[in-house]
């Protein structure tokens, strides 16, 4: 029953299409993958040149803030006007890093990997 040439052919082929299947299923592991590489490099190219030209922006904003303090006060400590309230920003991100930060970021992350 089992030596007949027809049931042998069939199971040639179920073979030959397992091999196949087994090939394909690499292949878009592979592209999903790379998808997935692809898509994070591009978010944080993003994010880096955005925050560069946000820093640029921040930069210029805080001089002309400190000079236009230096009308109400003497300059050095308009800028240390300036420098103390990026100081308590910073204080206030820090604390809120975690909610703020990494749970958005570990979201986005978490999205693009499990699509």
């Amino acid at each position: 029953m089992f030596s007949n040439d027809k049931n042998i052919e069939k199971l040639a082929l179920i073979i030959e299409s397992l091999k196949d299947y087994i090939g394909l299923q690499k292949d878009f592991l592979q592209l999903n993958a790379i998808e997935k590489t692809v898509r994070i490099l591009t978010f944080v190219l993003l994010a880096i040149s955005l925050s560069f030209f946000i820093l640029l922006f921040i930069i210029f904003l805080s001089f002309a803030g400190a000079y236009a303090l230096g009308e109400f006060m003497s300059t050095p400590l308009a800028f240390l006007a300036v420098a103390g309230f990026y100081l308590l920003l910073f204080i206030l991100v820090y604390s809120k890093r975690k909610a703020w930060i990494q749970r958005p970021l570990v979201k986005l992350f978490a999205e693009i990997l499990t699509n």
